[in-house]
C-alpha cells in the first residue's frame, strides 16, 4: 500500500517523523512518502489528485492547529482544498476514507506515528 503524506514545515519536526515511520513502514509492508510543505495551505486539489495519479492509495494532510498557523489561515485553506480534491475524488469513485485531513502541535510527539496508523487501518477495510 502506498500512502502520500503532506507535512506542514511548521507543525511537526521531520527528522522524528523518519524514526517513528521506519518501523511502521517495515512492520505493515507499506510504503510510506512524507512531503514537506512550507503551509499545509499550499497542499492544492492538483497535488492531491496528481498523488493518486501517480499511485498512491491514500493521501493524508498534516497542519498546525487552528490557533497555530504561521500563516494566518493556512490551515483553513488547506481543509477547504482537501473538500474541493474529496469532491473530485468521489466522481472517480475513490471513497472518502482513502482522503484526510489532521491537525497536530510540534509538541504531539507520537501524533503522526497514531494518525498513519488509523488511516492506513481505515483504507485496508
Amino acid at each position: 500500500m502506498k500512502i502520500v503524506v503532506f507535512v506542514c514545515n511548521w507543525c511537526y519536526p521531520m527528522v522524528q517523523d523518519l524514526e517513528i515511520l521506519n518501523p511502521i513502514t517495515q512492520s505493515l509492508n507499506h510504503s510510506i512518502t512524507l512531503i514537506r510543505v512550507m503551509c499545509s495551505g499550499r497542499i492544492t486539489p492538483f497535488l492531491i489528485l496528481k498523488a493518486f495519479e501517480l499511485g498512491a492509495d491514500g493521501v493524508i494532510g498534516i497542519g498546525c492547529p487552528d490557533e497555530a498557523c504561521h500563516y494566518g489561515n493556512g490551515n483553513k485553506q488547506a481543509k477547504e482544498n482537501f473538500e474541493k480534491a474529496f469532491a473530485l475524488l468521489h466522481l472517480l469513485g475513490i471513497g472518502r476514507e482513502r482522503i484526510g485531513f489532521e491537525q497536530i502541535s510540534p509538541d504531539d510527539h507520537g501524533k503522526l506515528k497514531e494518525i498513519i496508523h488509523s488511516f492506513i487501518e481505515a483504507i485496508k477495510v
